[in-house]
């Protein structure tokens, strides 16, 4: 390949590279494909938009990306979920216990839709799945293939029925343009069932509503879901009505002061929960807070309507137990599990095997005295030695050095020379130890002793001496 040629594909590769790079920041920027009721989506099923009108309404508001044991006091959460993405973190028994006392001490906890949140009976409250089929099925990346097929035949057949005339099937005359939409089963395996839209009739306009509001309010921009249309009353009486996607229900105690803000189908849809100094808001559906339903389901001001009602410090979307945020180390997912009592009691057994294993129990042995040669075959093996070498001068150095190796491993000293022995032993202030190594090297020195006995006594003497001295 010529240098031109290679030059060419490198700026082709850069120019590439730079165009993949470019569309990954785009789609990073506009968060199309976030989780479903992520503050980080902008796409019909994320809540960016939610989080942008707190903020914009003059609101603290923040992303939470932890669990709930280190929430600020006073805080707001807002945890928001349905059947679109069902949430990727369970609430961990220590974190329900965690959440309890920030309610208590004065949290405002608003749970939208997000059922797997509160279906335990630590809050007296509790929200409840209408379709559990719907919702597992959804879940996922099965689920994400599912409603794509679902939306696609969907707007087959609605373009096939637009297409059709009055005597071909299509919508009869003056009904709504969209009355004769196709409703498509919620089965991936059943087909195409013709029928008419929302519950086979259509909100009809109020005399001072416009009628293609009031279409555009109920079939909610064409999707196959129906909504249902919450009447607000309490706190929130004079707001228009919102729109909900596959509601739950909510379950009470009884005893349990609550008050009901909305009502859809005579039954609870918006439930405020006092709780110790805090309290816990109930909407039956977060659908209201996605970006799809945000301006069409009049969720926008239900949502301000919230936080200046309930608001208490900064407001914090869960982010967390949708799935984003870092996952929970090892010891913090058994302590939360319920598994720090079987942690603990692990952790003092391998502290008694370790200081077993280190440490012995009991008094200390003394070590076993070292065997030393007797007296007479030290005498008996010197006397073979003076009288096979002629040279008592030599032998005595022998044993000489051998006492300068003593004396040296007890003071732990590396010198074996008797002259640097003698140095290091004053300087260490061992003025005795020192003064019989001199001894010991002028006695190996002049070697005037010709009796066995009296040298190798002296010699004894003089090791001994070097080594009880400052021991």
């Amino acid at each position: 390949m010529s240098a031109s040629a290679k030059a060419l594909v490198a700026v082709l590769t850069v120019l590439a590279l730079g165009a993949l790079l470019g569309m990954c920041g785009r789609v990073s920027d506009r968060g199309r494909f976030a989780l479903s009721y992520s503050t980080y989506g902008a796409g019909p099923e994320g809540t960016r938009a939610a989080f942008e009108l707190a903020r914009a309404e003059g609101f603290d508001v923040r992303r939470w990306n932890e669990d709930v044991a280190e929430l600020p006091s006073p805080a707001t959460l807002v945890a928001i979920g349905g059947c679109d993405h069902l949430q990727s973190r369970p609430l961990s028994r220590p974190e329900r216990e965690s959440l309890l006392r920030w309610i208590d001490a004065g949290g405002t906890w608003i749970v939208a839709g997000a059922t797997e949140l509160l279906d335990d009976a630590s809050f007296d409250v509790r929200l409840r799945v209408a379709d559990a089929t719907r919702c597992s099925e959804d879940d996922g990346l099965y689920g994400m293939i599912l409603r794509a097929d679902r939306h696609a035949r969907e707007h087959a057949a609605r373009d096939a029925s637009q297409d059709a005339g009055p005597g071909d099937g299509g919508p009869p005359e003056g009904a709504p343009p969209d009355a004769g939409v196709p409703v498509v089963s919620d089965d991936p395996d059943a087909g195409v069932e013709l029928g008419t839209a929302v519950g086979d009739q259509w909100d009809k306009p109020t005399p001072d509503e416009d009628p293609m509001a009031a279409l555009s309010r109920t079939l909610g921009g064409g999707d196959a879901v129906a909504r249902e249309w919450a009447t607000a009353e309490g706190a929130l009486a004079g707001m228009p009505s919102v729109g909900l996607r596959l509601p739950g229900f909510v379950e009470i105690d009884d005893g349990v002061p609550h008050e009901v803000l909305a009502r859809a189908a005579g039954k609870a849809a918006i439930v405020v929960v006092p709780h110790g100094q805090g309290r816990i808001v109930v909407i039956t559906s977060g659908s209201a807070f996605q970006n799809r339903d945000l301006v069409l389901a009049e969720g926008a001001p239900l949502f301000v309507r919230l936080l200046r009602l309930y608001a208490r410090g900064p407001v914090l979307f869960d982010e967390y137990h949708l799935g984003a945020g870092e996952a929970r180390s090892t010891m913090r997912y058994l302590f939360q599990r319920g598994a720090a009592p079987l942690v603990i009691h692990l952790l003092i057994i391998l502290a008694i095997v370790l200081v077993r294993s280190g440490r012995r129990f009991g008094a200390p042995r003394r070590d076993r005295p070292v065997e030393v040669v007797t007296t007479a075959s030290f005498v008996s093996a010197i006397g073979a030695l003076f009288a096979k070498v002629r040279d008592p001068r030599g032998s005595f150095r022998i044993l000489a050095r051998r006492a300068y190796a003593r004396i040296a491993d007890h003071h732990h000293v590396e010198e074996l020379d008797p002259a640097k022995l003698e140095e290091v032993l004053r300087a260490r202030k061992r003025e005795h130890a020192a003064d019989a190594v001199r001894d010991i090297a002028r006695l190996a020195q002049d070697g005037k002793s010709d009796s066995l006995a009296d040298a190798t006594r002296q010699l004894d003497a003089l090791t001994e001496r070097a080594m009880t001295d400052g021991a």
